[in-house]
């Protein structure tokens, strides 16, 4: 085996490893509800997701939200309807994410049971496939490689689970807007009422 071959194959168990340990270190900051500790795992795609739904917090009105996908949708109103206005004036993509993490907005639902499968690393790319309950799914975790490491993409795993949950209520004949409102209702002291469609005053 030839010395270039021997070092690539060591690196490549060096990147798993380095994978396996990202996940496994999301995986405990979001089941221990630890924001800044989740931070510490998720990639830029992440966090521009984060900035891009508080862009649209504060900027977008009901139309606009109505032609969202449905995970987006839910993202902004839920953030509308859980966060206090004057908190949200304060922050940026980072703060929101950590907040989602620290309030169970990112619950810990989202990864109990789940564990990462076979991983394929392709030069600063990595995909895992998702395992629930020791059983291989059709899904995966994308992880990006960045200065300080391997880091999870959140944003992979969201179309996947827009559809099924989507198909879901297609089959309840549930609309998706009354989900979305009947979820917030169990969240909440107050109803959510249809302020939550206005953007949210910036200042």
């Amino acid at each position: 085996m030839s010395l270039l071959l021997l070092s690539s194959r060591m690196f490549a168990g060096d990147d798993e490893q380095d994978i396996r340990s990202c996940f496994e270190g999301y995986r405990s900051a979001i089941l221990a509800a630890q924001g800044e500790k989740a931070l510490d795992w998720v990639d830029k795609s992440t966090i521009r997701y984060y900035e891009r739904m508080l862009e649209l917090v504060f900027t977008a009105d009901k139309t606009t939200v109505e032609q969202l996908g449905f995970m987006d949708r839910m993202m902004v109103l839920t953030i509308r309807y859980r966060v206090d206005p004057e908190l949200l004036r304060r922050m940026d993509g980072k703060s929101l994410f950590i907040y989602a993490v620290n309030q169970g907005m990112i619950g810990k639902n989202s990864v109990s049971g789940l564990e990462l499968g076979n991983v394929k690393v392709s030069g600063d790319s990595a995909k895992g496939i998702m395992e629930s309950n020791g059983q291989a799914s059709p899904y995966f975790f994308q992880f990006d490689r960045e200065a300080d490491g391997w880091k999870i993409d959140l944003t992979s795993v969201m179309k996947p689970a827009e559809d099924a949950l989507c198909a879901y209520l297609k089959a309840q004949d549930i609309q998706e807007n009354d989900f979305i409102f009947m979820a917030l209702e169990m969240l909440g002291e107050n109803p959510p009422g249809e302020s939550l469609w206005d953007p949210v005053s910036p200042k």
